[in-house]
């Protein structure tokens, strides 16, 4: 079938499902983030206000389009655009447009996308720019154009959303450990304009509030309120829930499913198999899941990050190939579109589903 229709199939799926499980205004962060894009004629209070880059987005939208919920979720519902466009083109790059339909339909509904895509934040517009960023950064041993693209998508990924740090510190060392000297070049190219996105981004701050640390400050004041799922009891004996917890989340969760479950396990069994670029993405999800479930969230002591499954979201461009790659590697046809349509089932029943696992409202 002709690479068009796939993508206009999956992009319809794609709409369909964002405009039957639009969520708009949470009553949660997208307050915080609406709120203050509409008025900006006080200092930040907090994380989700000191994010300028994706308040601005939302700004920007309410100006053109009024202030209204529809308005202010349109960054995010670009960002999930952009995010099935990447998939799309990196199934025609190094894959095949058979894989973009398994890829492309897990897209459309990966409950994470679709309640990221229609609510009011800055994690779906960060994961759109990490997308983007990943693929230059794939590219950049082969192109400088797209060595500079990695840096400055990847860059403004971390500006967005400051928990992007934590897949870009992934994603540069899985390139390391897997080929040094093909990307040490575009790991230097990526630590420059990050210093220069985050210097523009803290003069800024300084500018305008007189305090070119603020966004640390808050951020660090989020980090250090208290973790719902402790490493250590009250009596310091090792809590296994909170080991636990991660690894029955990988298998099940209500944001993902068992896709992610699929595609780390069934890339695991069929490394040796899979091509260069999807090692790559491989490692650095492995890397990146181990480092949200069981990491610190600051460097000098140890804080465990809160427990939700969404933390992984800015590695779904490599998820959703790996899915892809698995299905169509099994060695029966019938069996690979058996899990395949299961995968697909449990994202969509996820989505119908009420309760504590469905849509909040």
């Amino acid at each position: 079938m002709r690479p068009w229709v796939i993508c206009v199939v999956c992009f319809s799926v794609w709409l369909l499902m964002r405009v039957v499980f639009f969520e708009g205004l949470q009553g949660s962060d997208d307050l915080y983030h609406m709120r203050f894009a509409a008025l900006w004629d006080r200092i930040p209070a907090n994380h989700w206000e000191s994010r300028l880059l994706a308040n601005g987005m939302i700004w920007a939208s309410m100006k053109m389009f009024g202030r209204n919920e529809v308005a202010a979720t349109l960054p995010s519902l670009i960002g999930s655009a952009m995010i099935l466009g990447c998939v799309l083109w990196a199934c025609r790059r190094y894959l095949t447009m058979a894989h973009g339909w398994w890829a492309g339909l897990l897209t459309a509904v990966l409950p994470v996308d679709v309640d990221g895509g229609t609510t009011i934040g800055a994690f779906t517009v960060m994961t759109a720019m990490m997308s983007v960023g990943t693929l230059g950064f794939l590219e950049s041993p082969r192109s400088r154009s797209a060595r500079y693209l990695a840096g400055v998508m990847l860059s403004l990924g971390v500006v967005t959303h400051l928990a992007g740090i934590y897949y870009v510190a992934s994603l540069v060392v899985a390139s390391l450990l897997m080929d040094y000297r093909r990307y040490a070049p575009s790991v230097l190219t990526l630590v420059i304009t990050g210093i220069v996105f985050q210097v523009v981004d803290m003069g800024m701050m300084g500018v305008v509030y007189g305090d070119v640390w603020l966004g640390f400050r808050l951020a660090l004041a989020q980090s250090g309120s208290q973790n719902p799922v402790a490493s250590l009891m009250v009596g310091g004996e090792v809590n296994p829930e909170f080991f636990l917890w991660p690894v029955g989340h990988l298998v099940f969760s209500k944001e993902f499913g068992i896709s992610v479950f699929a595609a780390l396990v069934g890339g695991l069994c069929l490394y040796r198999q899979l091509p260069q670029p999807l090692r790559l993405l491989l490692i650095c999800g492995l890397l990146f899941w181990g480092w949200m479930s069981f990491g610190t969230q600051v460097p000098w002591t140890y804080r465990p990050f809160w427990r939700l499954t969404k933390f992984i979201y800015p590695w779904v461009v490599p998820m959703v190939l790996l899915f892809a790659w698995v299905v169509e590697r099994l060695r029966w046809k019938m069996i690979g579109g058996a899990v395949g349509g299961v995968v697909l089932g449990v994202c969509v029943a996820n989505l119908t589903v009420g309760g504590s696992w469905g849509q909040n409202v």
